[in-house]
């Protein structure tokens, strides 16, 4: 059984195990957790509101710290990118994927701000639902 990440406050998430087929929570620490790698050079330009971003925290830590370079040198990395939790579990069950991350929503707001600095997301964050019909949005231009 799947259950919603719990709220435990800010950069708190969901980790599943696909051997133990159970998910614990996590949080960082720090208030800005990316803060300490701000001469990394995928970080450079980057501002307090998007570090602040639970998607950039697991980019950097997890994925670009830990994950690519143990494994990747050894094994092809599969990545998926569900959008529910039991799809999330569903793939690390059938074998596909070893773990899966459990991420809060991106609040509104944050986006907003980061438009008005005219930042750009990082990668996958951007996934909101209701969607617009785009057609109905790009119609409307031609």
């Amino acid at each position: 059984m799947v259950k919603k990440l719990p709220a435990l406050g800010a950069h708190a998430m969901g980790v599943y195990d696909a051997a133990a087929q159970t998910a614990i929570a996590v949080q960082p620490t720090r208030v800005d957790p990316l803060r300490e790698f701000s001469t990394d050079p995928a970080l450079q330009g980057k501002s307090e509101s998007w570090r602040q971003l639970d998607v950039a925290i697991l980019q950097h830590l997890i994925f670009d710290r830990i994950v690519t370079p143990h494994f990747a040198a050894s094994t092809a990395i599969h990545w998926a990118f569900p959008h529910e939790a039991k799809d999330v579990a569903a793939l690390c069950r059938g074998g596909e994927h070893q773990a899966g991350f459990l991420l809060q929503p991106t609040p509104l707001a944050a986006v907003r701000q980061l438009c008005h600095q005219q930042e750009l997301m990082p990668q996958k964050s951007t996934f909101f639902y209701p969607k617009l019909a785009t057609g109905m949005v790009m119609n409307a231009l031609f």
